[in-house]
């Protein structure tokens, strides 16, 4: 058996004194200057928005006006007539309702808005803006209607020719609305193309001054109340209406005769010599005495002649005939004979005479 050799080396620890490891120090880095980036805020959906001008009425005749305004997580509202809302408002709390005051008198006003939503829970405000809603329109309109009575004018008269079928018409600017007659009869009429009219019976009515006014409002509730418009009825025709011809003569030797005429209200009178007094004739104003030529030469001669009054009421045609002749008388000796002696049995002439008419 082999037998070997080992060695055993004693190891030597020296430590020197001061000398401790140092143990490496955490190394903290200083705060940055710049700001870190915040979260980003969910997005806020003011959805549904709308806005109406006076609960959606087209027109007002007032300048101040109520806007009814819905957005949801609203703070504030822009409200402008800008259609991009960039200009023209400012910036205020929110509200489902705003007294407003239309810019533009006796047009179209176009109200649109925004609104946006702030949060100043954190450090930093935080702010979220909507898009331009609107569009919402109202017209202006503070003009009364116009409207006027034109036909007839303005104190004729009602007669016995239109008592029972009177028009009244007009002019009128607000097409399809009703035009208001009050006062000696009242009466309603559409206005049409400008226009309106009605058509009175006025016969129960007594004779005397008559008046009437006019009223019609607009969609906007314009109001237009006209002055008095006057009327007189007057349905009494003339009386005592009488004429003569030559002071009532039946013959006229002259084409050229006069006529007295007369009349108990008569203020014009129409002198013709076509039955009915229908034409050949003008009126002119009333007198007692008037010259006229005979038509027809040695013949039967009519004259026909009526009255009117102030009011237009006409008497009935009135005629009288006188017969013109212009042919002298024819005479002649039937006895004696001619260049015969006349004696005492004879004495006696005898003749004929011969009128032609």
């Amino acid at each position: 058996m082999k037998i070997g050799r080992w060695l055993l080396a004693p190891v030597l620890t020296v430590q020197l004194l001061g000398c401790v490891p140092k143990v490496p120090e955490k190394v903290v880095q200083p705060a940055s200057s710049s700001p870190t980036t915040p979260t980003p805020e969910k997005a806020i959906n003011f959805e549904p928005m709308s806005l109406e001008i006076n609960s959606g009425l087209s027109l007002t005749k007032n300048s101040q006006v109520t806007l009814n305004l819905t957005a949801q997580q609203a703070g504030e509202m822009y409200i402008t007539t800008d259609s991009t809302c960039s200009s023209g408002g400012v910036w205020e709390t929110y509200a489902p309702s705003k007294d407003y005051t239309l810019p533009l008198a006796n047009q179209m006003n176009e109200i649109y808005f925004k609104v946006r939503y702030v949060d100043n829970s954190s450090t930093k405000t935080m702010i979220q803006e909507s898009a331009c809603v609107g569009g919402a329109s109202v017209l202006h309109d503070n003009l009364p209607p116009a409207v006027a009575i034109t036909s007839p004018a303005a104190n004729s008269y009602v007669n016995l020719n239109n008592v029972n079928a009177l028009t009244l018409g007009g002019t009128c600017s607000e097409e399809g609305q009703v035009v208001s007659l009050y006062g000696s009869y009242g009466a309603t009429s559409t206005c049409v193309s400008g226009t309106w009219s009605v058509t009175l019976n006025l016969n129960l009515l007594v004779d005397g001054p008559l008046q009437w006014s006019l009223t019609q409002t607009d969609l906007a509730g314009n109001t237009t109340t006209t002055a008095t418009f006057p009327l007189t009825k007057d349905t009494v025709a003339p009386t005592n209406n009488s004429f003569l011809i030559q002071g009532g003569a039946s013959y006229s030797k002259n084409f050229n005769v006069t006529l007295s005429l007369a009349s108990l209200g008569a203020t014009k009178m129409y002198v013709t010599n076509s039955p009915t007094c229908s034409s050949g004739g003008a009126w002119e104003s009333f007198a007692s005495s008037r010259s006229w030529t005979l038509p027809y030469a040695n013949s039967l001669n009519t004259v026909y002649v009526k009255y009117q009054d102030v009011a237009g009421n006409l008497s009935p045609c009135l005629n009288q005939s006188i017969i013109h002749d212009n042919f002298p008388p024819s005479l002649s000796f039937d006895s004696p004979l001619a260049n015969s002696i006349i004696n005492l049995a004879n004495v006696t002439p005898l003749g004929t005479h011969r009128d032609l008419l």
